[in-house]
């Protein structure tokens, strides 16, 4: 007498694999690691005289992408990736203007 392969609820499918797809679809999803990419913290700009040629000046220094908000006091800058945090961070020492920033957050690995 012949029995069935078993039915799993969750993937009827399953038993129709080989068990050699079966282990290489494992291996390749135990390869795959996820990337977490760092939050990047806003930089808050005062005493902008001139929007337009803060705006202009960030365009040619040729960010990835970036946006600008203006809340009550400040204008607010969103960057996307680490180096043009950095090099919007020197250019404002270098230039005077006047900002604020937060810490990029650590991450602790706990054991």
């Amino acid at each position: 007498m012949l029995l069935s392969p078993p039915f799993t609820r969750s993937n009827p499918l399953l038993t129709l694999q080989g068990d050699d797809e079966m282990d290489s679809s494992k291996e390749n999803a135990s390869n795959q690691v996820p990337q977490v990419s760092q939050k990047i913290p806003p930089i808050y700009e005062y005493n902008i005289s001139s929007y337009e040629n803060f705006y202009t000046s960030l365009c040619n220094i040729t960010f990835e992408e970036f946006s600008i908000a203006n809340t009550k006091s400040a204008l607010k800058l969103n960057l996307n990736s680490t180096d043009d945090y950095r090099t919007a961070t020197k250019l404002f020492d270098d230039s005077g203007i006047e900002y604020h920033t937060y810490q990029f957050q650590k991450t602790n690995n706990y054991s």
